[in-house]
């Protein structure tokens, strides 16, 4: 007024503030339960809702979650590694996890004809655990040609004579770690002795020793 400004029932003379860059609009509910706000770097437009944390089993038994970027759908299934032969074009593998083959150029996927995003060929492998002496079961690695892993070694432990304690070695088929020899080499007549697996000395005959 005047050229002054009147703040608070008397002039001003500064410092003065800056707009507020609080959006106006209150909060939207979503779907899940959340709340999502006006964003004010963002021309005040409100997020996107979070997808919901339900999540689906394929056929193949794995867990898909939804995917925020396709408008929160559930992610595709991949589909068994056995792909059908189709008399008109290539099979595509629909999102929940069933092949389908075109008709008029077009797949039909879960009662409707579907357009993408699909899934993929499964890389997991069909057999299943195979139990190991232990009590684990190993399953076959998909990315070794689904061939079986070696089964963990037992937890068992053995006791050498010089009283250490030696376990399964997984580098060896599973046997025990060899034990150590006493430090009194015995003599042996026809050659060097040898310390065996048990700790026990082995004098050679014919060339081969006894453990």
């Amino acid at each position: 007024y005047n050229g002054k400004y009147y703040c608070d029932h008397k002039y001003f003379y500064g410092p003065f503030g800056d707009q507020c860059e609080k959006c106006s609009g209150g909060g939207k509910h979503c779907p899940d339960g959340s709340v999502v706000y006006p964003d004010p770097d963002n021309d005040c437009k409100y997020p996107d809702c979070p997808c919901a944390k339900d999540k689906k089993k394929c056929p193949d038994g794995t867990i898909v979650e939804r995917d925020p970027d396709d408008e929160c759908n559930f992610e595709p299934c991949c589909c068994p590694k056995d792909q059908p032969y189709c008399k008109y074009g290539d099979a595509k593998c629909c999102p929940d996890g069933e092949w389908s083959c075109p008709y008029n150029g077009k797949y039909y996927c879960d009662h409707k004809y579907f357009y993408g995003p699909f899934g993929d060929q499964c890389e997991k492998c069909s057999g299943g655990g195979k139990h190991c002496p232990d009590g684990s079961v190993v399953y076959p690695d998909p990315d070794n040609d689904c061939k079986y892993p070696d089964c963990p070694c037992a937890k068992d432990k053995k006791k050498c004579p010089d009283g250490t304690i030696v376990e399964r070695d997984p580098d060896d088929e599973c046997n025990f770690e060899p034990c150590c020899c006493p430090k009194d080499q015995p003599y042996c007549k026809y050659g060097d002795a040898k310390c065996c697996p048990d700790g026990e000395w082995s004098c050679p005959y014919n060339g081969k020793y006894y453990c």
